[in-house]
Order: structure tokens, then C-alpha cells, then sequence
């Protein structure tokens, strides 16, 4: 009873912090994106893709098996986390003089390789703060990481303001990164100190240094394929069309990141749920993840018919006027959330079923897909044929993970519950089209309605869904 209500502790504060984080960062690139304007927001939006590639040969996965080891004995953090850091320190020498040749072999003008050298300062000290959080997730102080979050993004954003009135453009805001992340980082040392003891540092035989990088070795693949994903169209995109390009491409982006909190929420509170089934009823299992399917599904589809039918509204709200091109690929990224939020569900299935392998292929497959996809498309179709790649990509990864689990471990998704979500879709969309007169606020909340009635008559989504989902989320 203790365990389970601290496990749903931990679960509430971590949603708790993720929201924070996707709202503040929302509101801030939103602020940033109207007042760099197009341009330099591009400028920004690439020298944090470009820098964040070298994020994963900086953490080499180290971070993620700490928070293994601490989870496992915590005992284990004096005789290991000074070995860590004094890694990480070699490997972040060697990706800043990276970082700072390709930058310059690319040609890039003067002002864009000075925003990547100081954007790449601060991905240097975010990485030694995964460490920090590697610790604190593993040994179930979601509390800290939490505590770090509510001082660090109100600050930023504050900080971002404060800097604009002053007018210090871009390199301000590169800078402010730097401060924000160096506080950050601060703050999770003090709380360390303070709750885990001293950091003591030795110097060691080489074999055990390589030790350590074999073992984290598996989490630094999965890590830098994960970027390599994310990332690798933005800086294709910068190379072959400019920062313009990049500032149309990342405004629909930072859509797509903010709207991913509701799969990143339901998924990461199912999760448990999903392990434990596994070992006890596979019934249950096949169950849990069909009403989850189901529960993605009717957050997805009304969020693709505002993206199709709307869009030229959504961007000027959010963005502005001056990213009114971004509406024209803002469609291919209802399809692609469509897709990502079904396959966040399928890949949470593939982890908490010991599938976590095949996960690890089918990523890998998707980032040379997401290569070779960029290397055709971009060059000819720019911004629009990025988002046709993401959104290729991501139905990849939806059908492909679905296969797996219906091969592996015979669990199918209910195509008929999809095709009914497909018709509610239909009907929302429609009356979309034909009520063009009416006050946009008024269109969205009856199209909102329409959907839901439709799901509700078609017995889509029934009481009882929802009901073991709420039992589920909140078991004792």
C-alpha cells in the first residue's frame, strides 16, 4: 500500500514537472519566435539542433545507467559518480573542439557560429545535469527534479523579457541559456551535497573507465539515435535553404513538442500498469493497451482536424502573422501526431514487455529512414518536404511496432475502434468546412462536441474504458 501510493507520488510530481517544462518552454519560444522574428529564430532553432547532436557522444548513455545502478543499490554513487563526471569531462573536451570544426568547416556566417559556440557551452553543463537527474529519478526523488524545474523555467522565461527590453537580440538569449542551465546545474549539486553526501574523485586504472563505457554503451546508442531522429532535419534543412526555412520548419515543431505532454502523460502513468500484466494476464495486458490506443486516439484525431481545417488560425495565434507559411505544413504535422501519439503507446508496450530491443531497431531503422528521406526531399521541397519525412517516418514507426506486437506477442489494435474515432473524425471536419461564418471560438467548441457525441454514440469510448483507465492510473 505504502510502496504503491509512493510510486503514484513520484508518477504526479513527474507529470507535474513535465508540465511545467512544456508550458514554460512553449510560452518561451513562442515569445522568442515573434520577437527574434523568422530569421533569427532560425539562427536559434538550428544552433540548438546542431549543438544537441553531440548530446549523446557527450552522455554516451552514462546517465541513464547511473539512474540504473541507483535504482538498484544506491550505495553504489561513491564509488562511481566521480568516475562519471571525470568521463564526461574527456568527452565534453572532445565534442566542444567537434562542435567547433564543423561549424567552421560548414561556412556558416559569423553570428550563427558565435550562437552555436555559446548554445554549445550550454549543452556541455545540461549534460553534466543528466547525471545529476540520472541520480534523483533513480533513487525515486522526482521531488528535487521537480524543485529544479519550478526555479529554472519561470526564471528563464522572466530573464528572456527582461533581456529583449534591453534589446540584446540573440546572443542574449544564447547567453541567458548558458546562465540558466550553469543555476540549474548548481542547484542539483546543492541538493546532492545535501541529500546523497560527497562527490569524491580518484584517479583510476584506464580498464575501469572503459568498463563503465561498455555498460552505458547499449543506453548511448539508443541516445544518440534518439537525437540523431529529432534533429538531423534541422540541420540538413539550415545547410541546403538558410535560417528562414529553419524558423518556418521549428514553429510547427515547437507545436508538435508542446502537444506531446498528453502521450508523454498517459503512456508514462500506464506504464507500470503494462509490467505488471505482462507477468500476471496477458489478457489484461491486450485489454489496457487497446483502451489506451483508444484514449491516444481521441486526444490525436480532433487535434488533426484543427491542423487541417484551422491552421492558418493556429499559427497566427500562437506564432504570428510572420509565420503564416508554417500553415501550409501544419496539416502533414496533424498526421504526424496522429501517428506519433499511437506509436508512443505501442513503443511503451514494446519497453514494459522486455521488447526493448526491438524498440532499439525499429529506431535505428527510423533514423537512417529519416537520413535518407531528408537527403531526397529537402533539397527540392525544403520546409514542406521535412514534414513530409517526419510524417513518413512516424507512420514507419506506428505500423512497424504494431507488427512486432502482434507478431511477438499477439496483440492487435481493434481496427474497428479506429475507423469509428475516423468517422467522428469525418464529422468534426465537416462541419469545420461548412461553418467558415461562424466565430472561430464558437467553430471549435461545437466541432469539439461534434467529435466527442460521435465517439460517445458509437460506443467508441465507453464508460467502462474510462473507468479501468481511472482505476488503473489511480490503484492503490
Amino acid at each position: 500500500m505504502r510502496s504503491a501510493r509512493f510510486i503514484f507520488k513520484n508518477i504526479f510530481i513527474l507529470f507535474g514537472k513535465r508540465l511545467i517544462d512544456f508550458i514554460f518552454l512553449f510560452i518561451f519560444n513562442i515569445y522568442i519566435a515573434r520577437t527574434l522574428g523568422v530569421t533569427e529564430f532560425g539562427k536559434f532553432g538550428f544552433a540548438l539542433a546542431f549543438t544537441t547532436l553531440f548530446i549523446g557522444f557527450c552522455d554516451f548513455g552514462l546517465s541513464q545507467y547511473l539512474n540504473r545502478e541507483v535504482a538498484k543499490d544506491r550505495s553504489c554513487l561513491e564509488g562511481i559518480i566521480g568516475k562519471i563526471l571525470l568521463i564526461k569531462f574527456l568527452l565534453l573536451i572532445c565534442c566542444l573542439i567537434i562542435i567547433f570544426f564543423v561549424i567552421n568547416f560548414l561556412r556558416y556566417e559569423a553570428q550563427t557560429r558565435a550562437v552555436v559556440y555559446i548554445v554549445g557551452l550550454a549543452m556541455v553543463i545540461y549534460s553534466y545535469q543528466l547525471v545529476f537527474l540520472g541520480i534523483f529519478r533513480g533513487s525515486q526523488r522526482m521531488d528535487l527534479e521537480f524543485i529544479t524545474s519550478i526555479f529554472e523555467k519561470p526564471m528563464l522565461l522572466i530573464s528572456t523579457y527582461l533581456l529583449f527590453q534591453l534589446d540584446l537580440g540573440i546572443l542574449g538569449i544564447a547567453y541567458l541559456l548558458v546562465f540558466s542551465r550553469l543555476f540549474t546545474l548548481c542547484l542539483e549539486v546543492f541538493f546532492y551535497l545535501k541529500n546523497y553526501g560527497k562527490i569524491t574523485f580518484r584517479v583510476e586504472e584506464p580498464a575501469q573507465y572503459w568498463s563503465l563505457l561498455k555498460k552505458s554503451f547499449p543506453y548511448g546508442t539508443f541516445l544518440i539515435l534518439g537525437i540523431l531522429y529529432f534533429n538531423i532535419d534541422t540541420v540538413i534543412l539550415s545547410y541546403l535553404h538558410g535560417e528562414d526555412a529553419v524558423g518556418i520548419y521549428q514553429s510547427a515543431i515547437k507545436l508538435v513538442m508542446f502537444l506531446m505532454i498528453f502521450p508523454e502523460a498517459i503512456t508514462e502513468s500506464i506504464f507500470p500498469r503494462m509490467t505488471e500484466y505482462f507477468y500476471k494476464s496477458k489478457e489484461e495486458l491486450k485489454l489496457l493497451y487497446n483502451r489506451t490506443i483508444k484514449l491516444l486516439a481521441f486526444f490525436s484525431f480532433p487535434i488533426l482536424a484543427i491542423f487541417i481545417f484551422l491552421n492558418n488560425f493556429i499559427m497566427q495565434i500562437t506564432f504570428g502573422k510572420q509565420y503564416s507559411q508554417s500553415a501550409v505544413i501544419l496539416p502533414f504535422f496533424g498526421w504526424l501526431i496522429l501517428f506519433r501519439f499511437l506509436a508512443s503507446g505501442a513503443g511503451s508496450l514494446l519497453t514494459a514487455t522486455k521488447l526493448q530491443k526491438n524498440r532499439t531497431i525499429t529506431v535505428l531503422i527510423a533514423t537512417i529512414l529519416t537520413i535518407l528521406l531528408n537527403i531526397v526531399l529537402i533539397p527540392r521541397f525544403s520546409y514542406i518536404g521535412a514534414s513530409f519525412s517526419a510524417l513518413l517516418v512516424n507512420l514507419f514507426l506506428f505500423l512497424y511496432y504494431s507488427f512486432i506486437l502482434s507478431r511477438q506477442l499477439s496483440v492487435r489494435i481493434n481496427i474497428r475502434d479506429l475507423f469509428k474515432f475516423f468517422i467522428s473524425f469525418i464529422a468534426m471536419s465537416a462541419f469545420l468546412v461548412i461553418s467558415g461564418v461562424l466565430n472561430i471560438y464558437l467553430r471549435i467548441f461545437i466541432a469539439m462536441s461534434i467529435f466527442v457525441f460521435s465517439t460517445w454514440h458509437l460506443k467508441v469510448l465507453s464508460r467502462e474504458d474510462l473507468a479501468i483507465l481511472r482505476n488503473v492510473l489511480s490503484a492503490k
